[in-house]
């Protein structure tokens, strides 16, 4: 449970929360609303959005696109191919390999 205390501050608005942690345990936080920008808080609607249809997406029983199996693959080179077709895919082991041995990261 959290309690929203308004105060006044030198630079303007200013927020006091009191959270009541398990164990009855309270913790006091704090922050100048004063010095959020524009893009602050479009940037907590986005995530907020964001949350609401991902939960929405599960609630139907719908999987993220990230959830779903595929056996497509990116290719340093910039192409998208399916790694299940040895033909389509032959062309792209060198490119892989090289950016596998310039960066050390194992696709």
């Amino acid at each position: 449970m959290v309690d929203r205390q308004q105060q006044a501050d030198n630079d303007g608005d200013h927020y006091c929360l009191t959270a009541n942690l398990l164990g009855g345990q309270s913790e006091v936080i704090t922050g100048g609303v004063a010095k959020r920008t524009d893009g602050d808080y479009q940037a907590w609607r986005d995530q907020r959005d964001w949350t609401a249809r991902k939960y929405a997406m599960w609630e139907r029983g719908e999987k993220l696109p990230s959830q779903i199996p595929t056996s497509m693959m990116g290719c340093p080179c910039g192409v998208r191919f399916d790694s299940h077709d040895p033909a389509g895919s032959y062309v792209h082991r060198g490119h892989i390999y090289a950016a596998q041995a310039d960066d050390g990261i194992r696709r």
